[in-house]
């Protein structure tokens, strides 16, 4: 955000809108900058962003699928019944999220366990609302197609189709880099 400075030593602050680098300069600080201004800091922070991953699988990019940092930030409008892709974190809390808008909700992980590495006190709250809402939860599967009206994943050896209306990928982030 532009508009919010942060107090310090900042000189100016930048981010990747997606096509181009755009740069700030502190509103507080003479606007002519020095560059050798910047040998007297104590550190230099490059912050240049990321950006959510998809998976490169066939439908990824289907009208029916949205990245989970769409809906957390109230640009994409989700209804139905939505499969998460992707149990970690992120995935969770969007989950949650889901669930308050009133949507029914599968969540999709490859790994073992749904949010793993959320703490041991907060981890039993979670899941206690993902039962209490009927949450299906896919542990141990790999998503290998999105289709109209469904997931195509894989258990182990076998092949399943998990239904939904809307596909939100929660998979991760990749960071941006400068050019």
């Amino acid at each position: 955000d532009p508009t919010h400075q942060v107090p310090g030593t900042s000189i100016f602050s930048a981010y990747f809108d997606g096509t181009n680098w755009q740069f700030f300069f502190d509103p507080n600080k003479d606007n002519d900058i020095d560059f050798s201004d910047i040998a007297v800091l104590d550190d230099i922070v490059v912050a240049v962003g990321s950006r959510p991953v998809l998976l490169p699988i066939p439908g990824a990019d289907g009208a029916n699928v949205v990245s989970s940092w769409d809906v957390l930030s109230g640009k994409a409008e989700v209804k139905g019944h939505c499969a998460v892709v992707g149990g970690g974190l992120v995935g969770t809390e969007t989950a949650e999220y889901l669930l308050e808008k009133g949507c029914t909700v599968s969540v999709i992980e490859m790994m073992d366990k749904i949010a793993n590495g959320e703490s041991s006190t907060i981890l039993p709250t979670i899941l206690a609302d993902f039962a209490s809402h009927n949450v299906q939860q896919y542990v141990n599967t790999k998503v290998s197609a999105i289709e109209d009206g469904c997931v195509k994943a894989t258990q182990g050896e076998t092949e399943i189709s998990i239904p939904c209306d809307m596909v939100v990928m929660a998979v991760g982030s990749r960071k941006n880099v400068m050019d």
